[in-house]
């Protein structure tokens, strides 16, 4: 059976294809795939791994803003996490996924901002007196501490109807969809992290369990530019009783 045998028009497009196309994305919204506190935002090389972006791309908008993590009191700590080689997998040979499922999978730098020791003592002396700031204070450090999480997603495609757009609000239109069924976090270079450390972590990751959800809604906003293809040549070609047509496909992202 041919594949147009049930409609006029089929489309394939290989996880090469859309692991290309999320690429294209990190590279021009580099703030879905990177998240810290302020100061994170203004020095985003304090990050754990540098962030490529585009020319046109400001610094400003490198980082996505966070909160800082909540330490003890009205203290907080700085911290950033970075999501890095995101990759679709429609048949990975070391899962059992169903059918019509894909894999996500990914590294996740973490970094918290712990401070020095010197910082530190003068605070746990004024704690001990009873002393708290009379607002809350992110406590300085120059760099942050840095590990790695393993990331691992199972999510499904569906097909629902949605607004063309926001000013269409009443035109319909099918829509394909990504949904995430299931994530996996799981350590994989906890070098250096203390026990004390282990709590500010697992305050992190409840902002990151958040963060994959908000990338896997933003990679669904995002317009496919098609050209015909210059290196197949003829194209168009007329062949196997068909003309078949080849296609690029460049990624535009849309302001937000």
């Amino acid at each position: 059976m041919a594949y147009t045998d049930q409609s006029d028009v089929y489309l394939a497009l290989s996880q090469e294809a859309i692991n290309h196309a999320v690429n294209n994305i990190k590279f021009q919204r580099p703030s879905i795939f990177n998240y810290g506190t302020k100061k994170i935002n203004e020095k985003p090389d304090l990050l754990c791994v540098p962030i490529v972006a585009d020319s046109n791309v400001d610094r400003s908008q490198y980082v996505a803003l966070k909160k800082p993590l909540k330490f003890h009191g009205k203290y907080n700590l700085d911290f950033g996490y970075q999501f890095e080689n995101i990759e679709f997998k429609f048949h990975p040979v070391d899962s059992s996924i169903n059918e019509n499922q894909f894999q996500l999978t990914g590294t996740i730098h973490l970094g918290i901002g712990i401070p020095d020791k010197s910082i530190l003592d003068p605070l746990i002396i004024n704690d001990l007196n009873y002393i708290e700031p009379v607002e809350e204070i992110t406590i300085q450090s120059e760099k942050l501490e840095c590990f790695q999480l393993e990331l691992r997603a199972v999510g499904h495609f569906d097909i629902v109807e949605l607004a063309k757009n926001k000013d269409e609000k009443d035109k319909m239109v099918p829509s394909m969809l990504t949904k995430i069924d299931s994530i996996e976090l799981k350590d994989i270079t906890p070098i250096g992290l203390k026990n004390t450390f282990d709590i500010f972590a697992y305050d992190a990751l409840s902002h990151i369990k958040t963060a994959v959800y908000n990338i896997h809604d933003k990679l669904k906003i995002i317009h496919l530019i098609f050209a015909p293809s210059k290196t197949v040549v003829p194209n168009p070609l007329i062949a196997e009783n068909q003309l078949k047509l080849f296609i690029d496909t460049e990624v535009e992202v849309p302001n937000s």
